[in-house]
């Protein structure tokens, strides 16, 4: 798309690992190192033969790093490197492996990437307007942000933050707290206390910029420093938003509500021409032209592919299916022999895999949440499913974390499931997941299962991959699926409304039930020519309504237009004539916090309340005296929140009604209405924030405040009832209340 974007990461020479499986299932980690030295990689550097260095100091010393290029189409990628010779051997490790080592060992990586990517970007005159922070492991990004911006501009600490605050996107991955990093006082310190006089804050001002409320150790978390640093926040899907405002609540505790909390959601995509089989490609290239990937955003152009001949797209998967079989079947013949397993098993199972059986594909970390071994629990019945006729094979592949025991004992049951007599040759486990594996099984697979623990599945986006390979998706009401998932282009594993004492039974019990009464039976319905029409138009439907949705296009040109856009205009606007705009700001956000505690809601009066009960249709009116000695009432919002309905946030509704005003100096008046939607208990509060204002939004002023009226709840109206018009009996009090 041709955005001005440039990515920093570090350089990791061991890479991740090597996944080897033993004869027990347990999982070996071998290296996989990455050669730096070689293409596609080139050294950063400083004129024609000096390779660019860079020094970061830690508290054990100064570190020098230094930087690779990898050019990502119109996009340079810069990995931060210090195994450079001028290292102790411990700080030749920093950069070592991803996810490796202590919190001691990450700490020290996230530092050479926030403190050490800052400075390259600046070494290398690349005059940055918006920064995108993926997760809070590059949080100390903003700490290297703001001392630049004291030293070298000359601005006060909190015009610093204020600047970087509308400048910063901060993307959250994860509802897993392994997924948010929180480090001891006493190990953070030492990193960070250098930066006391430089951003003129004593310690404990800087400890509170990375304190999470709820936890009761004194402990420094990246994703508290990111979020409450960043005016741009998101989850990774509509759900995952949902439940990273509920995470986030905690850094708010002026908000009753997670829907006040500033972060909302961009949904992850994946990159068709990646992960779409090359067949896939050609057929949509006759369909749509040579360039049917500058149309992938547009759901129209995909029509045609629910309409193609149904005889043509079974062929291609086929085809695809049988390409993977050919691998699966050298692949495992490869690893049993490495193995010394028994060889007559092997021929048993190599025999039994037929390409007209129905294929289960399952490939994601093997962390306990993910519910690997959810069908595994009834072996006897899923031996009896799939040993049907033409009967099916569930495919695993996917590595444990190195540190995760659970995961590893995970991965080991299902490796061990393999060898169980019912299921030999009906479960596989494929060793060694990688990207290329991940290819050929999204498109050889006709089932994509995925049963995570709600709501843990920020996105998922195998599935995504799957999906737009024709291989239709199971999986469970949560992540990336519950926006993407139609009644004709895969299945929901969905939860009832009602608790379940067992989520997991609840759950095996809907997947075998599909799988036995639906999915089987519809992919076994073959017509003359072999072709099971029904299974193939949900193929088409799953392909033409995922593309368009849930691809990096869409993904990057939703950044683009709500984040970073908007983020550059604010950064082009705070910086004009020499940061006098950011200046106003600052000053305005001062003077707001000065006298916020002198605000007061001197007398709310209601009308439409003519008798003591209230019908469904009813217009109820309020006013709002507002006293704001030392503000203007041009910086202010009044709102009303209305909340009725059950008190289960999931079955309550929630208006949030903006009031008018005419007013001086230091009184105004706020006029609102609201009309009664439904019968039940209503809740009425009033509350006073800063005035949102275009480009710049509260989060802008950092200060995510609102003000209500201290005391005790009280109410506002006599004991009254809501009455249904049509079903004619009372129910519980209208409970009015200030503040």
């Amino acid at each position: 798309m041709n955005l001005p974007l440039c990515a920093v990461g570090l350089a990791y020479h061991d890479g991740y690992f090597h996944q080897i499986i033993d004869r027990d299932g347990r999982q070996e980690d071998l290296g996989d190192t990455n050669d730096f030295e070689s293409p596609p990689f080139e050294p950063v550097m400083v004129g024609r033969y000096a390779p660019l260095r860079i020094t970061v100091p830690l508290p054990t010393g100064p570190v020098q790093i230094r930087a690779w290029k990898l050019q990502v189409g119109r996009v340079p990628l810069y990995l931060l490197d210090t195994n450079v010779p001028e290292n102790r051997p411990e700080d030749r490790a920093i950069t070592n492996r991803l996810y490796g080592g202590d919190s001691a060992h990450r700490l020290r990586q996230e530092m050479i990437l926030g403190l050490g990517g800052y400075q390259l970007l600046n070494e290398l005159d690349i005059n940055t307007d918006v920064f995108h922070m993926n997760e809070g492991h590059s949080a100390f990004l903003l700490i290297a942000r703001a001392a630049h911006l004291i030293q070298r501009h000359g601005l006060r600490s909190q015009e610093a933050f204020e600047y970087i605050r509308n400048t910063t996107v901060f993307t959250t991955h994860t509802p897993v707290p392994a997924g948010h990093d929180h480090f001891p006082e006493e190990m953070v310190r030492p990193y960070l206390t250098r930066f006391e006089h430089v951003l003129r804050m004593d310690w404990p001002r800087l400890m509170a910029m990375g304190h999470t409320p709820d936890d009761a150790q004194n402990k420094f978390g990246t994703t508290a420093l990111a979020v409450r640093n960043a005016g741009r926040i998101n989850g990774v899907s509509a759900r995952h938003g949902e439940v990273a405002r509920d995470m986030f609540l905690q850094f708010y505790p002026e908000f009753d509500s997670p829907d006040d909390v500033p972060c909302t959601s961009i949904t992850n995509g994946v990159h068709v021409s990646t992960w779409l089989a090359p067949r896939w490609q050609r057929l949509m290239e006759r369909g749509m032209g040579h360039d049917w990937r500058d149309q992938i955003e547009d759901p129209d152009r995909w029509q045609w592919l629910r309409e193609h001949d149904p005889a043509e797209i079974w062929s291609i998967h086929r085809e695809l299916r049988a390409d993977y079989v050919e691998w699966l079947k050298d692949h495992l013949t490869e690893t049993w022999t490495r193995r010394r397993e028994d060889l007559s098993l092997l021929r048993d199972i190599l025999s039994r895999l037929d390409e007209d059986q129905l294929f289960i594909g399952f490939a994601r970390r093997f962390a306990p949440y993910k519910r690997a071994d959810l069908l595994l629990s009834e072996p006897e019945r899923l031996a009896k499913l799939l040993n049907a006729n033409p009967g099916a094979t569930i495919i695993y592949a996917g590595k444990a974390h190195p540190a995760d025991g659970h995961g590893q004992a995970l991965l080991q049951r299902v490796y061990q499931a393999t060898k169980h007599p019912d299921l030999a040759g009906r479960v596989i486990f494929v060793e060694g997941y990688s990207i290329d594996e991940a290819r050929r099984m999204v498109a050889g697979c006709d089932i994509w299962l995925n049963t995570p623990t709600r709501p843990l599945e920020a996105s998922g986006t195998s599935g995504m991959k799957a999906a737009m390979n024709g291989c239709l998706n199971l999986s469970v009401d949560d992540g990336w699926w519950l926006e993407g998932y139609q009644e004709d282009n895969g299945w929901v594993i969905d939860l009832p409304a009602t608790s379940m004492h067992d989520p997991s039974a609840y759950d095996r019990a809907v997947t075998m039930a599909l799988l036995e009464g639906e999915i089987l039976p519809m992919y076994m319905d073959r017509n003359d020519e072999g072709v099971p029409v029904a299974w193939v138009d949900r193929m088409k439907a799953s392909m033409a309504s995922i593309i368009p949705k849930f691809s990096s296009r869409r993904m990057v040109t939703d950044y683009a237009d709500n984040f970073y856009e908007p983020a550059m205009k604010d950064a082009i606007a705070l910086r004009d004539s020499n940061y006098r705009p950011l200046f106003a700001l600052a000053d305005l956000a001062e003077a707001i916090r000065a006298h916020w505690s002198e605000i007061a809601m001197e007398s709310v009066r209601l009308g439409g309340l003519s008798s003591d009960e209230l019908t469904v249709g009813t217009t109820v009116s309020a006013e709002v005296s507002l006293h704001h000695p030392g503000l203007d009432a041009r910086d202010l919002d009044v709102e009303a929140i209305v909340t009725f309905g059950s008190r289960l946030p999931d079955l309550s509704t929630r208006l949030v009604i903006p009031f008018e005003t005419e007013g001086d100096e230091d009184r105004s008046t706020w006029q609102g209405a609201f009309t009664v939607q439904s019968s039940g208990g209503h809740e009425l509060r009033f509350r006073v924030r800063p005035k949102e204002r275009s480009p710049l939004r509260p989060a802008a002023l950092g200060m995510h405040i609102q003000k209500r009226s201290p005391g005790r709840r009280q109410s506002l109206l006599r004991r009254g009832h809501l009455r249904s018009e049509c079903a004619g009996r009372s129910f519980r009090a209208l409970a009015l209340r200030r503040g």
